[in-house]
């Protein structure tokens, strides 16, 4: 069975259109258990906006990590067979082409990360992007995952909106 892990910090996993799905959520207004929020990456800040959605303040070259954490802060493992999109919703405020350049995607244990702007065609500022990403994209080699990193690849500070993520 396929699962559908959604994010609602825009960010969702999704299943393959071919198999039954189920829904997890990971954010509906708070992040929801297993999934956490790692401030304690490299130079950055996220909080849940008042909206609600996830406000991230990156510094430059600052990340955001949500990791799949266990009661005990053990890692849980993310098949990637289970899955075949990463989903989520980005406001760049007003830095969209900034945002669309230098905003990069990936899952943990990856050889490296994308930019944002191969998946996304037109951003425009204050105003919400759906992103679909196939996870074969994300994850070529099938490797199992615990979390998903954003990555400010700049030497600028951003602020940026993320919604209804998940993984699907």
């Amino acid at each position: 069975m396929v699962k559908n892990l959604v994010v609602f910090l825009c960010l969702i996993i999704c299943g393959s259109a071919n198999a039954a799905t189920t829904n997890e959520v990971v954010f509906d207004n708070a992040l929801v258990k297993p999934w956490k929020l790692n401030n304690n990456g490299w130079s950055n800040k996220a909080t849940i906006a008042s909206n609600p959605v996830l406000q991230t303040v990156m510094a430059a070259w600052g990340d955001l990590s949500l990791d799949s954490l266990d009661a005990s802060n053990n890692w849980i493992n993310i098949s990637p067979t289970d899955y075949a999109y990463l989903d989520f919703d980005i406001n760049p405020n007003s830095l969209a082409t900034a945002i669309k350049k230098d905003l990069y995607i990936s899952l943990q244990n990856q050889p490296g990360m994308l930019p944002l702007s191969q998946f996304v065609g037109t951003m425009a500022n204050n105003s919400w992007t759906h992103v679909h990403i196939p996870l074969s994209v994300l994850n070529p080699k099938g490797i199992i995952f615990q979390k998903i990193d954003f990555l400010n690849n700049s030497g600028d500070a951003y602020t940026f909106l993320l919604d209804r993520k998940s993984v699907v």
